[in-house]
């Protein structure tokens, strides 16, 4: 593992003693691990070889550095496992045996590639709680393409009515449309899926007690 775990360790955290396994990219599930890490959970970040591709989107912080990958990663750990290998995935094993919370935020043929549907999950501890977010749901035409903020304003029609007057199509939040903003309806989506895990692991803290 690597980097520093800066959630508060202080019982009074809501969160704390709460272990959480992160399993995504880009913008929605890692902001809301992020939260979930701010409670006082210990969040541990699974990335790929080579790190999650978000690391690099910017260079703000320094060469490699990006500003916006550590806004949407803090209070949080991180730790590389290839998945696709055995040795990773024994490794992977002993941490959900261990955890309280699983996020995913991959497309659902990656989800039952890696080994990492809730009945899998479940299989090795059936107390955990799981969330999941998907671009475009877990079934239909569109469940297997990529997905995030801005297709879905692209694909929804709200950036043709967002922008100048004869102007061309622009994300909503942004300036211009080579000045974007952050994303409009990832961070809904983050805190939804934050705050809702907060309320199922309150509801079994009660229930052990």
């Amino acid at each position: 593992m690597s980097g520093q775990a800066f959630s508060d360790p202080d019982a009074r955290s809501p969160l704390a003693g709460v272990r959480v396994l992160e399993f995504g990219l880009f913008v929605a599930v890692p902001y809301a691990a992020s939260l979930l890490g701010d409670m006082g959970a210990d969040v541990i970040k699974i990335e790929p070889p080579g790190g999650e591709p978000f690391r690099h989107v910017d260079s703000d912080v320094a060469p490699g550095r990006s500003a916006y990958f550590f806004g949407l990663n803090r209070s949080k750990r991180s730790l590389v496992l290839d998945l696709k290998h055995e040795d990773s995935r024994l490794v992977l094993r002993g941490l959900l045996e261990t955890a309280d919370v699983v996020l995913v935020g991959y497309r659902p043929d990656v989800v039952a590639k890696l080994g990492l549907t809730y009945e899998e999950v479940a299989a090795v501890n059936d107390r955990i709680a799981y969330a999941g977010l998907t671009a475009w749901g877990e079934t239909g035409p569109r469940a297997r393409e990529p997905g995030m903020d801005l297709l879905a304003q692209a694909v929804g029609g709200i950036m043709g009515v967002t922008g100048e007057r004869d102007g061309p199509p622009i994300k909503a939040g942004s300036r211009s449309a080579t000045s974007p903003r952050p994303c409009s309806s990832c961070p809904v989506s983050s805190r939804r899926c934050a705050y809702g895990t907060r309320r199922v692991s309150a509801r079994r803290s009660r229930s052990t007690c």
